[in-house]
């Protein structure tokens, strides 16, 4: 027959098609918990360069921890707020990603986050304001306040409580 085409389909392309067909049914709990956190109004973020990303975080971070959801569903609340640019680089993350992987932490989420949404020169500015930051003259308490600042924009630096507090102790001076 003529005019007839055969289309090839790849089997990465049936699997991309299958993960987009697949949605996630809430519970009522799950539903519940959504419902709380989007009345303490949650910030949106689109990705746009003028947005701050690490505010928006640290504002979706405190919501979801005074809600008490922070590990357990926080990564997926907060990308229902994002939209444009960043929902785009979501929905690619989610497409790659294999059925079966585990969901990222929110200290995963936050990393990987920043990374494509801070700029690669903030970033670099912060790194090395938070390596060379030493005590000096400050009392323990304004040194762990401003300590605090500087590592809350630089979570890929810190990971991890054990290497925040190394990097706290590395900084004072006796």
């Amino acid at each position: 027959m003529q005019g007839l085409q055969t289309l090839e389909v790849l089997p990465s392309q049936l699997v991309a098609a299958a993960q987009a067909l697949v949605v996630p049914v809430m519970t009522d709990d799950e539903q519940s918990r959504l419902e709380r956190f989007v009345r303490l109004r949650p910030p949106s973020f689109s990705g746009a360069e003028s947005e701050d990303a690490q505010g928006f975080l640290d504002k979706c971070q405190w919501i979801l921890h005074t809600v008490g959801i922070l590990e357990t569903s926080g990564v997926s609340f907060t990308t229902f707020h994002i939209f444009g640019v960043a929902f785009r680089w979501w929905e690619a993350y989610e497409r790659r990603r294999p059925v079966d992987a585990a969901s990222l932490t929110w200290q995963e989420f936050s990393v990987f986050f920043l990374e494509k949404f801070m700029l690669q020169s903030h970033r670099e500015e912060l790194r090395r304001k938070l390596e060379q930051f030493q005590q000096d003259g400050m009392s323990v308490t304004q040194y762990k306040m401003r300590f605090s600042e500087l590592a809350r924009h630089a979570v890929w630096l810190v990971p991890t409580n054990r290497e925040r507090i190394m990097r706290f102790i590395d900084g004072l001076t006796y």
